[in-house]
């Protein structure tokens, strides 16, 4: 199987796997460090800040990958173990994040991120999960302005009218 990662990344993470994964290795290990909650909405489109919406804390590799839209990695993961429906500390599922909820400008393309939201809604994330101030997938992507991630989001139920604790509909951003 191919990623989308570098070589090295790919050499560090394919043939070694299952060598050290008797050895302790956990593909559902969390991230335990805290950086500074980053409220977007009130200040970040004045800034002309692209930061991700969301805190790291709690996020698996699966969703690591799900960031980088890397769908074969995510793939991987979960053939090996890797729990699809994981969720970050604020409730973020790799569909949320490939969305662009866990994504900076620039960071992936949305035609990776599209593969890796696919990936994720087929694997089980709920394409109507909210973190915990109401945000969905679908902020995540008016947010980025993708409109095609959008429209596969709308074409797959994505609830059009979910508002976020200040009231905004993800739609509304584009």
């Amino acid at each position: 199987r191919q990623f989308r990662r570098r070589p090295l990344v790919q050499r560090m993470i394919t043939p070694d796997f299952e060598v050290v994964r008797p050895l302790g290795a956990d593909v559902n290990a969390r991230i335990q460090t805290v950086r500074p909650y980053y409220d977007y909405l009130p200040v970040a489109r004045s800034l002309g800040n692209d930061l991700p919406q969301m805190d790291i804390r709690g996020v698996t590799p699966y969703l690591l990958a799900a960031a980088s839209g890397d769908a074969g990695l995510m793939e991987f993961l979960a053939e090996h173990g890797a729990d699809p429906k994981a969720v970050s500390s604020e409730g973020v599922n790799a569909l949320m994040i490939a969305a662009g909820l866990g994504i900076e400008k620039g960071m992936t393309s949305e035609k990776d991120a599209l593969e890796a939201a696919r990936v994720a809604l087929r694997l089980g994330s709920d394409i109507n999960a909210a973190k915990n101030d109401g945000r969905t997938a679908l902020h995540g992507a008016a947010f980025l302005g993708w409109t095609e991630m959008m429209r596969f989001l709308a074409a797959n139920g994505s609830n059009l009218e979910a508002k976020d604790m200040y009231g905004e509909i993800g739609r509304a951003h584009v």
